[in-house]
């Protein structure tokens, strides 16, 4: 996913998203996601992503990932970055891991 965003992927980014994919206070759909990430690529010169250690709590066929993330670059992000805590809940469909929720907080 760090890649995808680094790259200004938005397309790849999503493939990681469950069709019913809620986030940010669930006024992010799927959808709308990638229209956010798309738009915070446009013009951008370049975008970075510094994740630290996930923490992730496995239950059975679905899980939690909590990181901590500096993001840099981007059309509305400060040059200097901005740290988020990110928490995303994730579940096995068809064998692969897809995130079905995530929120999001300025640290």
């Amino acid at each position: 996913m760090e890649e995808a965003v680094e790259g200004k992927r938005p397309g790849d980014f999503i493939e990681f998203m469950s069709a019913d994919f809620t986030g940010g206070g669930e006024r992010l759909d799927r959808a709308t996601l990638r229209r956010v990430l798309a738009g915070q690529m446009l013009g951008a010169d370049r975008i970075e992503v510094i994740t630290g250690r996930p923490e992730i709590a496995l239950h059975g066929e679905r899980a939690t990932l909590t990181v901590e993330a500096l993001v840099a670059g981007g059309r509305f992000l400060p040059d200097r970055g901005e740290r988020l805590r990110i928490v995303s809940g994730w579940r096995l469909e068809d064998g692969e891991w897809r995130c079905y929720a995530a929120e999001w907080q300025r640290l």
